[in-house]
């Protein structure tokens, strides 16, 4: 009868082989990691310099050959690292020192030409190799032998031809529109310095290399149509190029698109920097299809820290286990990211890493999500104002549908998208303490392996483990079941590639390169997957950790492939309260009750803990926690002892958790809890504190019989949120840990819901930020407030603070992301609401939405005195008598407005010291809420203080004085000659007190006089008016 294996794996009834091949791979599943002491990498495989700085590193696909790019000199090496081939790149032809006429050409004495893009072009069997001298030109080589140089690229259009310029440079190669052949595309930080200005650089580009007629090598880019303007690239706006700094990590393709990964500023104002994905469709002509989104590496806690600096990345497969966790295919390709938590404010990474994974599936599906509702819904806007003058809303784009292959449109282009790609670190803390600085991942079996090598010079191997077992969440981290110490000062550089077998890792340092291994013994992590495995190493169990006999031998220790000891790694919960039937997980290796029959106990702090048999596996053990008099704490003790385990080995021994899961017996206490009453419609947060609140597995919270949802957990307190409950009504709060029950002493009390009586102002403009004053009742009641704008199924938020229990003020939400269209001179009007506690109220009334300001530029510089008034011209300053006066500004004082319009402003100048010949002015803008206008520079005149200006302005002032009564005198003796004509008048003609007596005439002596009405003076004008009259006689 053939026997079963239904008692060593549940719920299999194979024959005894298929079972014997089941357990070794459920037992390579479900280990954790071994840690691992440094050691010095031992390999008689390196290829180092002295000279030369080594930059990049790339395999060829065909026969392994390896081609390194440095300071001034490439190499071309077999796989062993042995020298073929090398080659100068400061290498010119005798016609091509630079392109014509390019007063910024540096000769090669002059020059360290540190290469930035090394591609290798199988399909051509070329080697392309870019510095960033010589104009960030390109050497083409032949692959089979380096030293045959085919040509320096060079073209006027430097644009096409300067592919090694920028700070960082991404090179890789990838599909082109309407080709068979490869296109390379380009991603590189701008480069402002001396030695490369008047180049043109493009941010991301796609070209491609073709030989002339003549025999010649030239760069097109992968499409171009001058006619239509069509070509596949993209810059950054020339006033963002310097001070906004994208530096590219990675990239690569994958199906019919291809990606870049950068860390780059979160906003164009910002100091707070960001990882993003961008994509581009590569049959896309004219780059419509441009995107970019944000990646985001979260600790697992709630409270999670942010790694938000990409070091380095890999694209793969993942391993079984990994896949399941992730929810994918064994074969569906995952983007796997090195990150480091960065200085606050800065992009300088600090000595905290994490390793973040991301399906390549559910970045898509975040990409087609943010496309259908910019495109399809018409929400929000395209973003990126750092490429494109126009922020264009979405709206502008009808009945559109994105299709799975969608590949851009001209209607709408570049697209940011609003979500996240957002993955938790696989490592739970593991990368604490160390700066990785590249990435190679492998699948080995069952297991996913990762190697980073670090800022140290170190190379650190992790088996990537699930974030939940057996649907446990795993709390320990990961730690290096490797610690390899390179010989030479780090860091280990990005390039990392794989020799064509994927054996190994060609592994470099500024001056070194290593070939290490990759598969060895050391990533089994327990020693029942050790000794069981049928890795061709013959792998066994030496003091802790697997290795071939050799290897334990040689450090003088026992190995041994037939006994295993069992080892506990994690134990959860920690603590449960006194009245047990709280169940305990055991997880480690060689536990539970796959192992078949024998001996199983397990001990907490004492008291024996009952095995279920049904929920444990061979790493876990499940059992239920008795009951208890008085709180005690011990450690967890777990003895196994069965013999021929599947017929691989034997599991004799003790294990002992390890000392942070020292376990307690505990009474859980509820204190006190705050506040004492909150709004009938819910959301209001309760702190309940007392004491042992986090024991046991699960807890349940009520509040006056209506449930909360737990939003915090701790030792000491947990937090909520209540739901609806019935006005007026009060009742206790209990807690429900596991199978026991604790209620408080005090009740809690649902009141009458809060209301929203006025708002002034009722208006806003676009920008936001608009200050709003609410007055109602009980509004002390709510511990969270914001005003709601509803604009096409957008919700835009303003945030308020509450300053009494009738009043708050709020800030309107910024509605530049909406798309409003505005017609002149007019504002659109919205329902307004408030939600309270995340409650939405109904609309408290309308507001008002009015367009931004628009702000005139002083065409020059303007000159005035300390206190004298300032104009500014443009529209929309004061759009409703609701609205605050906008606010001017000159070198970040306050100045005074003493009178404003729709179209003007003005305002008296602050006292700001004098500026002096050479200086450039104070800068002056206008702000009004979020709105902020740049108008010009003012510049400050200084006051007359001078004795000679004071003794020039008396005589000015006394001659001017002489002039007027010298003017009196010749118009009285006028008076005299027409007196005559004064007695003819009918009396309705002006008196000559209000006329101005001019002469008419050619040069003649007699011209004919005659009167005019004096200009009126203008009431409150603070300008002075000059009428000057031109006696000819």
């Amino acid at each position: 009868m053939m026997a079963s294996c239904s008692t060593l794996i549940p719920g299999y009834s194979w024959p005894v082989a298929i079972c014997l091949l089941q357990l070794h791979l459920f037992l390579l599943r479900t280990l954790p990691v071994y840690g691992a002491h440094p050691q010095i990498l031992n390999t008689s495989q390196i290829f180092q310099t002295s000279e030369n700085a080594f930059q990049k590193i790339t395999v060829s696909d065909i026969n392994g050959d390896v081609f390194v790019g440095a300071t001034n000199q490439m190499w071309q090496l077999d796989p062993s690292l042995g020298l073929i081939d090398q080659q100068s790149s400061l290498w010119l032809s005798e016609n091509s020192d630079c392109a014509d006429g390019d007063a910024s050409c540096l000769y090669p004495e002059d020059m360290e030409n540190e290469n930035s893009v090394l591609l290798l072009d199988s399909s051509k069997n070329i080697l392309i190799s870019c510095g960033r001298a010589l104009n960030g030109t390109c050497l083409v080589l032949n692959s089979s032998r380096i030293s045959d140089v085919k040509a320096r690229v060079i073209s006027e259009n430097n644009a096409l031809s300067s592919l090694g310029l920028g700070r960082s440079v991404v090179s890789f190669i990838g599909g082109v529109p309407k080709s068979e052949e490869n296109g390379y595309y380009i991603g590189a930080t701008f480069d402002n310095t001396a030695t490369h200005t008047g180049l043109d650089q493009h941010a991301v580009s796609t070209k491609r290399l073709v030989q002339t007629n003549s025999g010649g090598w030239k760069f097109e880019y992968g499409f171009s149509n001058p006619e239509l303007s069509r070509y596949t690239y993209i810059d950054i706006l020339e006033g963002y190029r310097t001070d906004f700094r994208v530096d590219y990590v990675h990239g690569f393709t994958s199906g019919n698109y291809s990606y870049f990964l950068t860390v780059q500023p979160e906003r164009v104002t910002s100091t707070n920097y960001v990882t993003r994905i961008i994509r581009i469709c590569t049959q896309d002509k004219s780059y419509y299809s441009y995107i970019e989104m944000n990646l985001v590496c979260r600790q697992t806690t709630r409270r999670s820290k942010n790694y938000n600096l990409l070091q380095s990345a890999f694209v793969g497969e993942a391993g079984p286990a990994l896949a399941d966790d992730l929810g994918i295919g064994p074969m569906d390709e995952v983007l796997y990211g090195v990150f480091s938590a960065s200085e606050p404010g800065s992009d300088i990474p600090t000595a905290d890493s994490a390793l973040c994974v991301y399906p390549l599936s559910k970045i898509t599906a975040q990409i087609m999500r943010g496309l259908k509702r910019c495109f399809e819904s018409g929400s929000g806007s395209q973003g990126l104002p750092f490429m494109t003058r126009n922020n264009q809303p979405c709206s502008i784009v009808t009945s559109f549908s994105v299709p799975d292959d969608f590949c851009g449109t001209g209607q709408l282009h570049p697209i940011e998208i609003t979500y996240s790609a957002i993955s938790r670190d696989f490592l739970v803390g593991g990368g604490a303490g160390h700066q990785f600085t590249s990435l190679a991942v492998a699948v080995d079996g069952e297991d996913t392996i990762s190697i980073m090598g670090t800022s140290d010079g170190s190379i650190l191997k992790y088996v990537v483990e699930p974030l939940s077992i057996e649907g446990v969440q795993r709390g320990y981290a990961s730690v290096p079941y490797k610690h390899l110490q390179l010989d030479t000062p780090g860091p280990v550089l990005r390039d990392m590639p794989f020799d064509l077998a994927e054996e190994h890792l060609y592994v470099m340092t500024a001056n070194k390169i290593y070939k290490v291994e990759v598969s060895t013994c050391a990533h089994y992590k327990g020693c029942s997957v050790c000794v069981s495995t049928s890795d061709p190493n013959i792998c066994g169990w030496c003091a802790g950790s697997c290795t071939t006999e050799d290897e334990c031998l040689a450090g003088g220790k026992d190995w041994t492939r037939e006994t295993c000891s069992p080892a506990i790694y994690q134990v959860s919960p920690t603590s449960v309260p006194l009245t047990g039937g709280s169940y305990v997980s055991v997880l480690g290796d060689s536990l539970g009750a796959l192992l078949g029959s024998g001996t199983h106990s397990v001990s907490l702090a004492g008291h024996p803990c009952e095995i279920d048999q049904t929920a444990s596996s061979h790493n876990k053990i499940v059992c239920a926690a008795p009951t208890v008099s008085s709180p005690t704490e011990g450690t967890v003790i777990v003895h196994v002892n069965v013999q021929h385990v599947a017929g691989f080995f034997n599991v004799s021994g003790i294990a002992t958790a390890p000392s942070e899961y020292m376990f307690s017996f505990v009474e859980p206490v509820i204190r006190s809890f705050k506040p004492p009453n909150g709004p009938s419609f819910g959301g209001t947060e309760v702190t309940i504190l007392g004491d042992h609140l986090d024991a046991g597995n699960t807890r349940q919270i009520s509040v006056a019989g209506t449930p909360c949802e737990i939003r915090e957990v701790d030792r000491r307190y947990l937090s909520c949120m209540t739901s609806f409950g019935v006005a007026d009504s009060s009742g206790k709060i209990s807690v429900t840990i596991d199978t026991h029950t604790f209620r408080s002493r005090d009740s809690y009390t649902f009141t009458q819901n809060p209301l929203i009586s006025d708002i002034k102002p009722a208006a806003s403009i676009l920008s936001g930020g608009i200050n709003v004053t609410v007055d109602g009742s009980s509004l002390d009641l709510v511990q969270s407030l914001s005003m709601v704008l509803n604009i096409s199924d957008v919700i835009y938020k303003g945030d308020c603070t509450l300053t009494s229990d009738m009043s708050a003020t709020c800030l309107s939400p910024d509605l530049t992301s909406s798309g409003l269209i505005f017609e002149i001179d007019e504002g659109l009007t919205f329902d307004l609401n408030f939600e309270f506690n995340g409650y939405m109220m109904s609309p408290a009334g309308t507001i008002v939405i009015y367009p931004d300001p628009i702000v005139e530029p002083f065409e020059r510089q303007v000159y005035l005195s300390a206190g004298e008034t300032l104009a500014v011209q443009g529209l929309n300053f004061k759009m409703s008598e609701e609205m605050p006066e906008p606010v001017v500004y000159v070198d970040g004082s306050v100045c005074e407005v003493t009178y404003v319009n729709n179209t003007s402003i003005f305002c008296s100048l602050p006292a700001l010291p004098a500026q002096s010949e050479g200086e450039k002015g104070y800068y002056t803008e206008v702000q009004l809420g979020n709105f902020t206008g740049q108008v010009g520079r003012v510049f400050i005149l200084p006051r007359v203080g001078n004795p000679g200006l004071v003794v020039l302005l008396i005589v000015i002032i006394l001659t001017s004085i002489v002039l007027v009564l010298v003017l009196l005198f010749l118009i009285r003796k006028r008076r005299a000659k027409t007196a005559s004509f004064e007695h003819q008048s009918n009396g309705d003609l002006p008196t000559a007190e209000s006329m101005v007596v001019f002469r008419n005439g050619t040069g003649s002596s007699d011209g004919d006089a005659t009167l005019a009405p004096a200009q009126p003076p203008i009431p409150n004008s603070k300008w002075s008016i000059m009428v000057i009259a031109n006696v000819i006689s």
